[in-house]
């Protein structure tokens, strides 16, 4: 297929990317480990290791999604702080999903060691105070996090954090936040459903 000149390659690994994600859609996940193994072959990388991470993931294999970001953490170096903390915050995620908050901890604090003002770290470090119910921690974090880029997921945590603490009206004005960003996009075209 061509476009404006541009051609589908579909032996480059970014195509291969591509093809794997739309397999791991289609729940064909057996031929999204072939397209990401192949891609990690031609180009060894975060790209590659990120969906294989992911795809572990989704398998339910702890061990392989934990080995896959752990592998990426250690392809990030050299790479804009940005990806460096981006990868610290997808396997402190991964921690936390398996209930692991020591290392999640580790992980957040390490990504806001890179980007002292990252979003994402502050929300997954608010995340891992709220479960270990250091909840005025967890609320500074997050109300930083949405301050900086207030994206519905961490607004609703936000809420979620204030409803723990007991601070009722202030939960229902997150929550009120988050209903308004939601009109918002719908009223852009954006489903949010």
């Amino acid at each position: 297929l061509a476009m404006q000149g541009l051609a589908l390659k579909p032996t480059e690994a970014s195509a291969m990317g591509v093809l794997g994600d739309a397999y791991i859609g289609l729940g064909q996940y057996d031929d999204a480990q072939q397209q990401f193994e192949t891609m990690l072959q031609r180009e060894p990388g975060l790209p590659a290791l990120s969906r294989l991470a992911n795809l572990a993931y989704l398998r339910g294999e702890h061990a392989n999604a934990i080995s896959y970001w752990q592998q990426a953490v250690a392809q990030s170096a050299g790479l804009p702080l940005e990806n460096q903390a981006w990868v610290h915050v997808q396997l402190g995620v991964t921690y936390f999903m398996y209930g692991d908050y020591t290392k999640a901890e580790a992980e957040d604090t390490k990504a806001l060691s890179i980007l002292p003002t990252y979003v994402h770290g502050l929300a997954a470090l608010g995340q891992v105070r709220a479960a270990q119910g250091r909840l005025d921690e967890s609320l500074d974090l997050y109300t930083q996090a949405v301050a900086r880029l207030p994206q519905p997921q961490y607004v609703a945590a936000l809420g979620d954090v204030y409803a723990a603490a007991g601070r009722n009206q202030d939960a229902d004005d997150q929550y009120a936040l988050v209903d308004a960003i939601d009109a918002l996009f719908r009223a852009n075209g954006i489903s949010t459903v």
